[in-house]
């Protein structure tokens, strides 16, 4: 690719190219930008991607894209936006994401991913929102996302999750979007959520949930849908 690898921007939306993602984009060791939406690639994800460390934005969205995310991704130190979602990526969710440490807004929605959620992800401390919504079976939400200060929206709904709803998550006082419908959580409602009156959104279709409904959520003030059906 001779002259291409100081490139820092490689957009090929919407063109309907098909193949597998190049491996040549591994290369591209200056470029900050790489997105291929709706292009319909096929294949793996290029192991050697992450070669490019200076890649902030990786948009992968809408494709058929298969495989497991590399572990190497966890090199991706300035990585910060990060859209897998609608591909057909499987497979366990690599622990190695959780040292991308600029990461903000990963979306690895809409998938066949499996497993537990790592609790490496816990340690993203620049995450403003986490989606990993229509994926299954997920097992588990970690404890610990209180480091996340920044995060405000929160979707893992769809995914068959168990146990009980992490009660940190109440702890989080700029969330105003969170989605935990079609699972199988059980147990009550954490009296935290809620307490800090800024939840848009709050929503619980279809698990097992047990116990009182907390007099905190009366009191939210910007309360546009409670779905506890």
């Amino acid at each position: 690719m001779g002259d291409t690898v100081n490139l820092t921007c490689v957009s090929s939306d919407r063109n309907q190219s098909s193949g597998s993602v190049p491996a040549e984009f591994g290369l591209l060791s200056k470029s900050n930008v790489l997105s291929l939406v709706l292009n319909n690639p096929t294949g793996q994800i290029p192991g050697n991607l992450p070669l490019c460390y200076e890649l902030q934005v990786l948009n992968l969205q809408r494709n058929q894209v298969s495989g497991s995310i590399p572990s190497s991704f966890g090199s991706l130190r300035h990585l910060q936006f990060l859209d897998s979602s609608g591909n057909q990526l499987s497979g366990n969710l690599p622990v190695e994401l959780g040292n991308c440490v600029s990461l903000q807004t990963p979306d690895l929605s809409n998938q066949n991913f499996t497993g537990n959620i790592p609790s490496s992800y816990t340690s993203l401390s620049n995450l403003q929102s986490f989606s990993l919504a229509n994926n299954f079976p997920i097992r588990e939400i970690p404890v610990g996302f209180t480091t996340s200060a920044g995060l405000e929206a929160f979707s893992v709904s769809g995914n068959g999750l168990n146990g009980t709803i992490p009660a940190d998550l109440g702890a989080l006082s700029k969330l105003s979007s969170l989605s935990l419908s079609n699972n199988l959580l059980s147990g009550q409602i954490p009296v935290p959520i809620g307490k800090d009156f800024n939840f848009a959104v709050l929503l619980r279709r279809n698990n097992q949930l047990n116990g009182s409904i907390p007099n905190a959520l009366g009191a939210l003030s910007n309360l546009e849908k409670l779905d506890l059906a």
